[in-house]
């Protein structure tokens, strides 16, 4: 985990994991920001369950508790951690 941010988004989150050179960046519990270079698309959870606004962009959601968005080239993804 990168260091939580209040202004979290999944912008800020992608901007600074692409500083890290990782592909993918997921955003958790509103304030959490995640990096990596894959994960696994088969625990896709609904999208109703990544019910937490981003507190740096509230149209957009940033996971939920044990939730995670994933952005990159599957945008929104909702996977569990």
């Amino acid at each position: 985990m990168i260091q939580g941010s209040f202004l979290n988004s999944p912008n800020e989150c992608a901007t600074r994991c692409s500083t890290h050179n990782y592909s993918f960046a997921g955003v958790e519990f509103e304030w959490q920001c995640f990096c990596g270079n894959s994960f696994d698309a088969t625990k896709k959870k609904p999208d109703n369950e990544c019910n937490k606004r981003c507190p740096g962009d509230i149209s957009k959601m940033c996971g939920a508790a044990n939730r995670i968005n994933i952005y990159g080239d599957r945008d929104g993804a909702c996977p569990t951690d």
